[in-house]
C-alpha cells in the first residue's frame, strides 16, 4: 500500500492507494478513527464495490433500509453487492480499516460464496 499524500477527508481518516499489482482488484484503503460525543446513524447506499472492514474498536449495527428487521451488531464487516440501502449505526466510537475491492478482487481473495458452484465470478 502506498500512503496517499492528499488531504484526508476528516481529521480521523487516512486514505491509501493500492500497490500497482493490486490496482485491478483493490480500489483503495481508508483507515478511520471516530470518537464522537453522540451515536451516529447513516444511510449506506448500494454500490458495485465489495468492502471488507476489520474493526479495531467499536461495533456497528446494520439493518436493511427497505426490509427492516432487528439490527445485528458487528465488529468487523464484509459487505458485498446489494440492491438496497443499509442503515448503519454506531455509538460514536469506531476505529478500523475499510478496504474497497472490485467484485473480481473479492472473488480472487475469498472465492465463491459457501454453497455456490465453483468457477469464475458471475458463473
Amino acid at each position: 500500500m502506498t500512503r496517499n499524500t492528499l488531504p484526508t477527508t476528516s481529521p480521523g481518516t487516512v486514505l491509501g492507494t493500492p500497490a500497482a499489482p493490486l490496482r485491478g482488484y483493490v480500489l483503495g484503503y481508508r483507515g478511520y478513527r471516530l470518537a464522537l460525543r453522540q451515536p451516529l446513524r447513516r444511510l449506506e447506499v448500494p454500490t458495485d464495490v465489495v468492502t471488507v472492514a476489520p474493526a479495531f474498536e467499536g461495533t456497528m449495527s446494520l439493518t436493511d433500509a427497505v426490509s427492516p428487521a432487528p439490527a445485528a451488531a458487528f465488529g468487523s464487516v464484509a459487505a458485498g453487492l446489494r440492491r438496497t440501502a443499509t442503515i448503519a449505526e454506531h455509538a460514536g466510537v469506531l476505529h478500523g480499516l475499510a478496504v474497497s475491492l472490485t467484485p473480481q478482487g473479492a472473488f480472487r481473495a475469498f472465492g465463491p460464496p459457501a454453497g455456490s458452484p465453483t468457477g469464475s465470478p458471475g458463473g
